[in-house]
């Protein structure tokens, strides 16, 4: 399973129920007969959003909770992909700039034809 990136979110919260749009998170495996707090990690859009809650558990089964990885990582953001490339743009842009104004001390640029 991939982890799951959870910014500013506490990282003990890492007992997971599954929804189709979001990820409820938990600080303790289990429960019953208590009033937990939750975080909703939101899955289905883009960039990281999240909300609090609290739910409460019925006194006569327990409710037990998945374990899943988290991070805090920016590397596990669900949109690192579109930061590489706006990144790797312009860095490019930075190169293609740098080589035009270096064209007016040696012909070509620094680069001198590469780009």
């Amino acid at each position: 399973m991939d982890t799951l990136y959870t910014g500013d979110i506490p990282q003990d919260y890492k007992y997971a129920v599954f929804y189709d749009d979001y990820i409820r998170l938990f600080n303790v495996s289990s429960a019953q007969n208590q009033t937990l707090n939750y975080y909703d990690v939101y899955i289905s859009y883009p960039g990281f959003y999240y909300r609090t809650g609290q739910q409460s558990f019925s006194q006569y089964n327990r409710t037990y909770f998945q374990e899943i990885s988290v991070s805090n990582d920016w590397l596990y953001r669900q949109d690192i992909d579109k930061i590489f490339l706006v990144v790797f743009i312009i860095v490019l842009m930075f190169i293609f700039v740098f080589n035009i104004v270096t064209s007016v001390f040696k012909k070509g640029g620094v680069f001198g034809g590469l780009i």
